[in-house]
């Protein structure tokens, strides 16, 4: 009975404190409404604006046929979708779109500060290794080898995995030839060859070791005393001393026994 009494006196305390503050419920609960609202519509602008970011890069693939690179579209195109769609995974695909067909235009240095824009901008993203590799060989490109060599050292080192690291060590023995370092560059290559057996790429390492033997023919005798063993037993000397044999002793036969010669046996009558 108790009990009853303590929860139905519960229920109207409940009753008065809500009659008392209805007004700042309703406020309440209208600010949530707006906020929920307002979620949901950027949301939605997002989903809006992300998906007509990517129409717009879309439109700017070439034509597939004959005629396809001559409509490539120019790298200022792909950045115009980075300006009007900012803040946008497509953002980030156009410009690095935006780097790379610069580079292919031979603007270099409009090609690295996008790869690096790329780089400060989009660091997580899944194409980084990709924006490395092409501020790399902008930088090779404008004659700057000691930058270049670290930029493919550096994806080398923090993206082992990616799929464009065989060609950044390639762009390290490059850099390397064009350093004047050619004993540097020959072991880039061997050690390509052998990561990469039975495979395009380790047969283009080979190739290019060979190449790179013929131009400096002073690498093959290094490199071949480089590759001899180290450990090799010495030789054994063909003019060491004979040592002399030990000469048999004849056999002593004690006297009075049975088949010694100095003593026959002895006969009865």
């Amino acid at each position: 009975m108790s009990s009853e009494t303590t929860g139905s006196t519960g229920f109207y305390e409940l009753l008065a404190w809500l009659e008392q503050n209805k007004k700042q419920l309703a406020i309440a609960f209208v600010v949530a409404v707006v906020v929920g609202f307002g979620i949901a519509v950027y949301r939605w602008q997002s989903h809006q604006t992300e998906l007509a970011a990517s129409d717009a890069l879309l439109k700017l693939r070439p034509a597939s046929g004959a005629a396809e690179k001559s409509s490539s579209p120019a790298g200022t195109e792909f950045l115009k979708v980075v300006d009007q769609f900012p803040s946008t995974d497509a953002a980030g695909r156009a410009l690095l779109l935006a780097a790379g067909t610069l580079f292919t235009e031979n603007k270099y240095a409009e090609a690295l500060v996008q790869f690096e824009k790329f780089l400060k901008e989009h660091g997580n993203h899944a194409l980084v290794a990709t924006a490395v590799y092409g501020k790399a060989a902008s930088l090779e490109a404008q004659g700057k080898p000691d930058e270049a060599l670290n930029a493919y050292q550096e994806l080398v080192t923090k993206h082992p995995q990616s799929a464009v690291v065989t060609d950044a060590r390639f762009g390290i023995a490059r850099v390397y030839e064009a350093k004047k370092q050619p004993e540097l560059a020959l072991k880039t290559y061997e050690d390509m060859a052998r990561t990469n057996i039975a495979s395009a790429k380790g047969n283009e390492a080979l190739i290019r070791k060979e190449q790179l033997l013929a131009r400096y023919p002073q690498l093959v005798q290094t490199n071949a005393v480089a590759a001899s063993p180290t450990n090799a037993p010495a030789p054994l000397s063909t003019n060491a001393p004979v040592q002399p044999q030990p000469q048999l002793q004849p056999a002593v036969i004690a006297p009075n026994t049975p088949g010694n010669p100095a003593n026959p046996p002895e006969t009865k009558p």
